[in-house]
């Protein structure tokens, strides 16, 4: 069996703080270089921060306002090889909702709910 981490937060804020300790503690355990660790920290960062901002937020009367669901976080290692898949229960991203921001990955594949993003890198 390869090492992995699984974590699922809720649709809030603090769940980016949670996923990058979450993360920051596998890797160090696992012995990853230092780089790898700082690369995988931001692309992390920025995945859940845009599935929260963009898929969970409503705006209304000018403020924002959380919906409900669950952001599950994925990462495997193999070989030389770290995979990380992040899956979600976000309302669909569509043209209304504005352009998406680019993602730091690797392979896009703009699934049905929320980004649906895979990131694989060695």
């Amino acid at each position: 069996m390869r090492p992995g981490l699984r974590l699922t937060i809720g649709a809030e804020q603090g769940g980016v703080a949670r996923v990058c300790a979450a993360w920051a503690e596998f890797a160090e355990a696992q012995g990853l270089p230092a780089g790898v660790r700082r690369s995988l920290h931001m692309a992390l960062d920025e995945l859940v921060q845009n599935t929260l901002s963009y898929g969970f937020a409503r705006h209304r009367g000018g403020g924002e306002v959380a919906e409900q669901g669950e952001v599950s976080v994925e990462v495997e290692l193999g070989g030389d090889r770290v995979t990380v898949t992040l899956t979600d229960n976000a309302r669909p991203l569509t043209r209304s909702s504005g352009p998406p921001p680019t993602p730091p990955s690797r392979r896009w594949n703009g699934g049905s709910a929320g980004w649906g993003s895979t990131w694989s890198g060695r």
